[in-house]
């Protein structure tokens, strides 16, 4: 009984620790989404300042990319195998504006400074969904898991070699309970695109609206 208790205060140690990393990872990614709303919001602002029309011209580009974030690439996050490249949509839309970009030929300083900035926001994009997709694959390694099933396996061993008593198998029940609330808990916070508790495209939704209306 006493090898059981040390045993379970173990597991709970892990996988409280694994729950913190969970945690974390969930944070990473949502702050990465922050940065790639920012991103969509400064770069629509460049180019509406600019007044120039081959550049305001790219904001509906600007605004298809941001929904194929959302209603496309976004149900990938869920499968690490499948957000590896993320969703052609979203590559297609972000080839146009950033053609558009490029091909941008300015013609006084203030053009100049306008289409440096649209260079370096659409950089950023770059930067900022290709941290998201590999945040995707952000999980507990499966050496967790492997440990972890084998601390349940012995549990359950030297449980089986209590004597049988009323009280130690209602204290044996509750520690086992106890375990498997935890394990639910990591299993639900274990990849940040995935479960109840996932990142949500909230902020990215919320600029679109913001700049471009309802969509």
């Amino acid at each position: 009984m006493d090898a059981s208790k040390a045993i379970s205060g173990f597991a709970a140690l892990v996988i409280s620790f694994c729950i913190l990393e969970a945690q974390t990872n969930l944070r990473k990614a949502e702050d990465s989404i922050s940065r790639e709303a920012s991103a969509i919001l400064n770069l629509d602002r460049v180019l509406l300042r600019s007044e120039e029309p081959s550049l305001v011209n790219l904001r509906p580009m600007l605004l298809a990319y941001g929904r194929a974030i959302i209603d496309h690439e976004w149900s990938l996050l869920a499968h690490p195998i499948h957000a590896v490249h993320g969703a052609p949509e979203a590559d297609t839309s972000f080839t146009a504006l950033s053609r558009g970009i490029f091909a941008f030929r300015p013609h006084n300083e203030f053009q100049a400074e306008m289409f440096r900035e649209a260079i370096a926001l659409s950089r950023q994009l770059v930067d900022t969904r290709e941290e998201r997709l590999s945040y995707a694959e952000l999980g507990l390694p499966s050496l967790f898991w492997a440990t972890t099933a084998l601390i349940c396996v012995l549990m359950v061993f030297l449980a089986c070699l209590v004597a049988p008593n009323s009280s130690r198998r209602t204290e044996l029940a509750g520690i086992g309970a106890a375990i498997g609330l935890l394990l639910a808990l990591v299993i639900i916070l274990d990849l940040p695109f995935s479960g109840e508790t996932a990142a949500a495209p909230t902020a990215i939704e919320r600029v679109l609206n913001y700049r471009f209306g309802p969509t």
